[in-house]
Parts: structure tokens; sequence; C-alpha cells
């Protein structure tokens, strides 16, 4: 009678401490206590960016001083040695970076993924033009960079503000802005998608480990927007929003723009 008893609670028990076991390994895997976070740097030629100072020339002859630097990176991905990709999991998928607002250029993403070494970051800058709709921001910063609705509406890629000295040798404005563009200017419906996809590598892997924090700084060197592989003299253009082809040999440019360290 006492073992008919006791065998069907042997039995019960080892349920109990089976599940309780398999509960906690879950838990484990699912809070690995791990982050990986992104710091968005600056540079101009290799050196950090120094904002409102005349003191950079590009290749055009053209001196400029920075004034404010705002922009949108979407769909970033670690990728692992085999080139696996590793989505990161951050609102919306979009993050917006903004010289103005220091807090902007830190992103801190949970990590509950097991994951090997990875070799580098991958990244749209900008967003793509299916997700790039009017609307999709309702509070401000990032609602601010709106982009206009006879051009494609949607947000800016980018606006980096600059004042150089012009031909005449006057400081004037000249306002990097970027977004969808049109083929031509009567056709609405022709829009195109300036948006650019990034693969970056770092030279030393990027490692998350349980319980740890991982750092790397994606650095953006401003130059390079106007020095390769196209020649940009600001002396051309009274704004380029308007005008694709420019925009189109910015973002060729950008595509030179970042490189990737896990050590500052």
């Amino acid at each position: 009678m006492h073992k008919k008893i006791l065998f069907p609670l042997f039995i019960l028990l080892l349920f109990i401490i089976c599940n309780s076991f398999t509960t906690k390994s879950k838990i484990g895997w699912g809070n690995r206590n791990s982050q990986l976070v992104i710091h968005f740097i600056h540079s101009v030629n290799g050196k950090p960016a120094e904002f409102n100072q005349l003191i950079y020339t590009n290749k055009a002859g053209n001196r400029y001083m920075i004034k404010e630097l705002q922009y949108f990176v979407s769909e970033l991905t670690l990728k692992k040695n085999n080139g696996v990709l590793l989505p990161l999991n951050i609102p919306k998928g979009i993050h917006y970076v903004d010289s103005d607002l220091p807090k902007t250029s830190t992103l801190t993403i949970p990590i509950d993924t097991e994951m090997d070494s990875c070799i580098g970051l991958t990244f749209r800058f900008g967003i793509a033009k299916e997700k790039n709709k009017s609307n999709l921001f309702k509070n401000p910063p990032n609602n601010l960079m709106s982009w206009p609705d006879q051009m494609g509406g949607g947000y800016h890629y980018m606006k980096l503000n600059l004042k150089y000295a012009n031909k005449d040798g006057q400081l004037s404005n000249f306002n990097c802005h970027l977004g969808l563009g049109k083929a031509n200017d009567s056709d609405t419906a022709s829009i195109i998608d300036n948006s650019f996809g990034l693969n970056v590598t770092s030279i030393n892997p990027i490692v998350v480990q349980t319980g740890k924090t991982t750092e790397i700084w994606l650095d953006m060197d401003i130059a390079k927007w106007f020095d390769g592989p196209y020649k940009m003299d600001m002396n051309k253009y009274d704004g380029i929003m308007d005008n694709q082809e420019a925009m189109h040999q910015f973002c060729r440019n950008g595509g030179q723009a970042f490189s990737l360290k896990t050590i500052r």
C-alpha cells in the first residue's frame, strides 16, 4: 500500500524537479543580461569633428564649418564570422542621431541570443522607401526630419548643415540634406530611393558575452561626404534637396564615410 502511494509521489516529485530545471534554463537563456552599446561618433579626416569653427577645407577648395548633423540609420544587424546576420532589436528598426542631443549618440541594445564573435555591423543609411512614410514619427526630434510631400514625403536621411566661404569670400549656408529623389521635376510618381546599405567590418572581433556589456564605435568621417569618389564643390549648389544628381553623388560618397572600432 505504501509502495503504491510512494511511487506516484516519486514520479510527481521528479516531474517538478525536471520542470523547475527546464524553466530556469529557459529564463537563463532569455535573460543573458548582455548588451551591445553602439556609440555614434563623428570625425573629419580621421580626427574628432569640431563644430562651429571655420577650420576645414575639402578637396574642391571650399573652407567650411560644421553647424549641425542629424541622420537616421536603420536595419542594424551584427554579422557573424560565417556571414549570418543577427538583427538588432530597436524601436521601429530605426535610430536617430543628432549632434545637438548627446543621448542620441549612444544606442544600448539588450542581447538575448547566443552568438559567436562577430566581424562587423550592417545597416542602412536613411530609411528604405517602403518604410519611409509620412507620419511614421509623431514626436520631436524625429518628426522634425520630415521630407517635403512633393518630393515623396517621409523623412530626411540626413541634415548636414554647414557654412562655407563662397567664391566671393562671404560665409554662406550649405545644407547637405538627403532623402527621397525624383527622376524629374514634374513626375512625382517616379520616386527614387537614395538610402543605401553598408557593411562595415571591424579590425578586432565583436564579442558579446553573457552578463557583460560590449561597446563599439561607429565613426562617420564627415569629410568623405565631399571628397570621394565625387569631389563636391559647394559653390555649385544652392541646396541639394531638389537635385537628384547631387544627392546620388553625395550618397555614393557617403558609402565611404563609415568605419567601425571596438576600442576607442
